[in-house]
């Protein structure tokens, strides 16, 4: 299987867009001209695991991070990819969902006037979809990948959830993606993004694990944070230096300036994690201390 063309759709720095490949492609550009963006779309669509990840998509994955609700509609991330130069085994298995793509036009053939009758002339390709949103009542984001053909009617009653991402779509599954042999060897870049607290990363799952254990024992979650940070301070205060902020006033602990990604990802304000950390809410993008009682108390 080949990529043949890629579409963006509110994807990170992209509005809207298409990427159109031939072969063998190298991408070449300078820093956020969108390279890593094609690949992990890439990856949204095709990779066999990623679909694993919770959540599958967070909000800096939407165009200028806007992914709330506006003018009555959600933003919603759409990456279609359309894969040609199928095997004869992916023919017989995706068969109901293929199309005929011509590459003179770069597009498919029963959407060129007049070239139905030339339709055999065409190859055989596969139209694959990533389509993700937020949820308001769940607090989260969803998302999923789908065949993009054929396309379900609106108000088909077979559809259990219009309102979901890729209703009237039949899911893309593990399974069918392993059909497509693709592998994404990401950037050694692995060391900064595990010293931030970007859900998913290092620090951030150490910080939930030991805010689990200490609910079992029926410690604040602060007290575990606490208990994590302070095995911490000491190398992190030698390499920040004097680019590290104190907590509070008096106090001995220091941590590194919060950065865009340096976020508890806490959706409403005024979230009680601890008396000596600054929350970073989504509503008040601003450091505010965070409202815990008195006798929270770190051990």
């Amino acid at each position: 299987m080949q990529v043949r063309r890629l579409q963006l759709q509110n994807f990170r720095g992209v509005k809207r867009g298409a990427v159109f490949l031939d072969g063998h492609c190298l991408l070449a550009g300078s820093n956020s001209a969108g390279k890593s963006t094609i690949c992990e779309a890439l990856d949204l669509v095709m990779g066999p695991e990623r679909m694993l990840r919770r959540p599958v998509i967070d909000e800096y994955d939407f165009y200028r991070a806007q992914y709330q609700e506006r003018g009555g509609e959600l933003p919603e991330v759409r990456i279609d990819v359309v894969l040609t130069d199928l095997s004869d085994a992916a023919q017989r298995r995706f068969g109901s969902h293929l199309r005929r793509w011509s590459r003179e036009t770069n597009d498919f053939l029963d959407l060129v006037p007049d070239a139905i009758e030339d339709a055999e002339a065409g190859e055989w390709s596969l139209p694959v979809s990533f389509i993700g949103c937020y949820d308001p009542q769940e607090d989260d984001f969803a998302g999923g990948t789908f065949f993009a053909h054929p396309e379900a009617p609106a108000d088909d009653p077979a559809a259990e959830d219009t309102a979901a991402p890729g209703a009237g779509l039949r899911p893309f599954t593990r399974a069918d993606k392993r059909h497509c042999g693709f592998l994404y060897l990401r950037p050694n870049r692995t060391g900064n993004r595990a010293l931030t607290f970007q859900r998913g990363s290092l620090l951030d799952t150490i910080v939930r694990l030991e805010a689990e254990l200490a609910d079992l024992f029926g410690k604040p979650p602060c007290a575990a944070s606490t208990m994590l940070l302070s095995r911490l301070r000491a190398p992190a205060s030698t390499r920040s230096g004097p680019r590290s902020v104190t907590a509070s006033a008096g106090s001995s602990a220091s941590v590194t300036p919060p950065t865009p990604w340096t976020c508890t990802f806490r959706r409403s304000p005024g979230s009680t994690c601890g008396k000596s950390c600054a929350c970073l809410s989504l509503r008040n993008p601003a450091p505010t201390r965070c409202r815990s009682r008195d006798s929270a108390q770190a051990p």
